[in-house]
C-alpha cells in the first residue's frame, strides 16, 4: 500500500508544454498569428469586450516587457510572456505601418 505507481511518480507535463510552446520563440511566433489574423481583418472586432480584450492584452504586453527588462525573468513563463509580447508586437508593428505608411 505504502509504494506509488511509477505513473504517479512522473513529473506531469505543465498546460503550456501539452499545447506546444516550449521556448521564448515558439510562444513569440504564436503570439503574432491573432494579431495578425485581426490587422488582416479575417477575424473582425465588433464589440466593445473584444476591443476591451485587446487593449488588456497589449497592456500586458507592455508590463511584461517591462518587468522583463528590470527583473531578466519571466512574470508567468517564457513561452506565455513571448506570446503576449509576440502580439503586441506584431499588432504595433502592423499599426505603425498602416498609420505612416499608408497605400
Amino acid at each position: 500500500m505504502s509504494q506509488e505507481s511509477s505513473i504517479s511518480r512522473e513529473k506531469p507535463e505543465s498546460w503550456v508544454e501539452e499545447i506546444g510552446l516550449a521556448t521564448y520563440k515558439d510562444g513569440f511566433t504564436l503570439g503574432g498569428f491573432p494579431a495578425l489574423i485581426l490587422q488582416l481583418g479575417i477575424i473582425k472586432i465588433t464589440t466593445k469586450l473584444q476591443e476591451f480584450i485587446v487593449f488588456i492584452l497589449l497592456l500586458l504586453g507592455i508590463f511584461v516587457a517591462i518587468h522583463k527588462v528590470y527583473t531578466n525573468h519571466p512574470l508567468i513563463n517564457p513561452p506565455v510572456d513571448d506570446f503576449i509580447s509576440g502580439f503586441g508586437v506584431v499588432l504595433g508593428a502592423i499599426t505603425f505601418i498602416e498609420t505612416y505608411f499608408p497605400s
